[in-house]
């Protein structure tokens, strides 16, 4: 029965060293900063890419104002199909000015 009582509190011993260990362990100090610009230029890729086709839907002029609704339903629902949708689809749909 000793043996055990032994060999258990050996084995917390060295289960506390090692995480001792491990919380002590320096890491680069610039991860956190890299990971938040690498996270901003994302995020200001989705934002830009999200908000031009909307300002463009905006700002266009389709046959009927329905179609600008609909439109702008699309791409703010399904943000990445409706992104395609309207570049394949939708651009071809809206009015030119003949100048």
């Amino acid at each position: 029965m000793k043996s055990k009582a032994i060999i258990l509190s050996i084995v917390v011993f060295l289960f506390n060293s090692f995480l001792l260990q491990t919380q002590t362990t320096e890491y680069p100090k610039n991860n956190g900063i890299v990971s938040l610009i690498i996270f901003g230029i994302l995020l200001l890729f989705f934002v830009l890419f999200y908000l031009i086709p909307i300002i463009d839907i905006l700002k266009s002029k389709f046959e009927s104002g329905v179609d600008k609704l609909i439109w702008l339903a699309v791409v703010i629902f399904i943000p990445i199909l409706g992104l395609l949708l309207y570049i394949f689809i939708g651009l071809k749909q809206k009015v030119k000015n003949k100048e």
